[in-house]
């Protein structure tokens, strides 16, 4: 699978929107599930480079992370019907601003500077946790290049909802038959009836308390 990877993979670089998308992701990755469950385990769960509708998986929890750049609107915008059905396990939904920074802030990171991070994380941990990041990043399309060194990246916010009851939200069972390829986009102000703290989340997913 790997080698069909290499031989396949475009020269072209990731648009803007999926940089932010990856880089919001991996520091996800680093900050709570490689913190919470080690580097093997918790690449196991991203499941996002796996074209999984939703971009962490573990235990009876799902994870969508929704990540855009402090400048843009204040919109989570949502792919498909499934994204957010829980059908499959509870759903936290994860919103992240991104702010570009400057050298001098000692948190900001580039993309190819996050990478580097979570593989020496990974490496310190085993080979095979290794190996786990290298097919996940080659699956969304990431290699090494120059240009994903430039801009520093910083997170600004970051909330956390649990997707439940009346959550605004399309899911499947809302859609008439013959009507597919469903988006849409939620204001993020009228989820804040549904809004947890960082430390129930993680109390919640990582350590089996509901």
């Amino acid at each position: 699978r790997w080698r069909d990877l290499l031989t396949t993979r475009r020269e072209e670089l990731l648009s803007k929107s999926d940089q932010t998308g990856l880089f919001g992701g991996l520091i996800v990755l680093r900050d709570l599930f490689m913190k919470y469950l080690g580097a093997r385990e918790a690449l196991s769960a991203w499941r996002g480079p796996r074209s999984d509708e939703q971009d962490f998986l573990y235990g009876n929890w799902l994870m969508e992370i929704k990540s855009q750049m402090s400048s843009s609107d204040r919109k989570i915008h949502v792919s498909s019907q499934d994204q957010l059905d829980p059908v499959s396990g509870e759903i936290i939904l994860c919103h992240q601003t991104l702010g570009v920074s400057s050298e001098t802030d000692l948190n900001a990171r580039t993309l190819k500077g996050l990478v580097q991070e979570i593989r020496e994380i990974a490496s310190a941990e085993d080979h095979y946790a290794g190996d786990l990041l290298e097919g996940n990043l080659l699956e969304v399309g990431y290699t090494d290049h120059a240009d994903y060194g430039r801009d520093l990246l910083l997170l600004n916010q970051r909330l956390f909802f649990r997707v439940e009851g009346a959550f605004p939200r399309i899911v499947a069972a809302d859609i008439s038959p013959g009507i597919e390829n469903v988006s849409y986009s939620i204001r993020i102000e009228e989820c804040a009836g549904w809004e947890l703290a960082e430390l129930d989340v993680t109390d919640q997913v990582f350590s089996g308390n509901d």
